[in-house]
């Protein structure tokens, strides 16, 4: 067997693949897993400094990229794309297939994006809904400080989407004090578990526009997720099985319960 070197997937851990074999249940009725999805999301909130919501969404990490895009556009908002990689350039296709217009602000993909030039930049024009950058672009292989661009961000009221799939939890992310409005990771790169899960959090203060264009499906709209937090977190549940694994790598989260089908 070949030993992967790459940012993602992973290779996971016999405790993860242990946790996937449970056996599984409805989670739409399953009261024991909808305490272990909270406890999950809580931990996540906690590990990423983020007095903000966490969610889990049934899909790659791309899912919560795009997510984010279609909670945010409005038709003709022009929207802020951070563009020093492939993965940063590829925002402009999500804020297009909402009705937005990308304006790129794009750079050398060998180095991160320079804080200065891009205040220069702003101070030409700010006029932006939200921007959109990547923590660590792993084609271009570059990591870019967002504990600063996202302050700078804020100084000019633009919102700010931040895709932190191969960055979160493998290098430090404190949600509150780099003014982060909305983050995403997967579960498949720094947690060392199997793809097929987005971990969002966003911003207390942070409400979706009534006139967002609406996605195909609850599971990218982000106001959806949020409406149904006090009875069910989720319009569209995970699996149980995918969902153990993050939860079995995070620390200070409960190992999930294995569960005897009913008869």
């Amino acid at each position: 067997m070949y030993k992967i070197m790459t940012a993602g997937p992973t290779q996971v851990r016999e405790n993860v693949r242990s946790a996937r074999s449970f056996v599984t249940t409805n989670p739409d009725l399953d009261e024991a897993f909808f305490d272990f999805y909270k406890e999950t999301c809580n931990r996540l909130e906690t590990l990423l400094h983020a007095s903000g919501s966490a969610y889990i969404l049934g899909g790659e990490g791309i899912l919560g990229l795009e997510a984010a895009c279609a909670s945010l556009t409005e038709a003709g908002d022009r929207v802020l794309v951070l563009d020093n990689g492939i993965f940063g350039k590829g925002f402009a296709d999500f804020v297009s297939m909402y009705g937005g217009e990308p304006v790129l602000f794009t750079t050398d993909y060998r180095n991160p994006i320079d804080v200065e030039a891009l205040r220069t930049f702003l101070e030409k024009d700010a006029d932006f809904k939200y921007a959109t950058v990547v923590h660590c672009d792993t084609p271009s292989g570059v990591r870019n400080d967002i504990s600063k661009i996202c302050p700078l961000l804020a100084e000019y009221g633009i919102l700010n989407v931040v895709d932190s799939v191969a960055g979160m939890f493998g290098e430090p992310v404190d949600f509150d004090a780099s003014c982060i409005d909305i983050l995403c990771g997967g579960s498949q790169k720094a947690l060392s578990a199997p793809p097929g899960l987005t971990a969002t959090v966003w911003a207390a203060c942070w409400r979706p526009p009534s006139s967002a264009c609406p996605p195909g499906s609850v599971s990218r709209t982000l106001s959806a997720w949020k409406a149904r937090s006090p009875i069910w977190p989720s319009p569209s549940p995970p699996s149980r099985a995918s969902s153990s694994a993050p939860g079995s790598t995070l620390p200070g989260c409960g190992a999930p319960r294995p569960t005897t089908p009913s008869a």
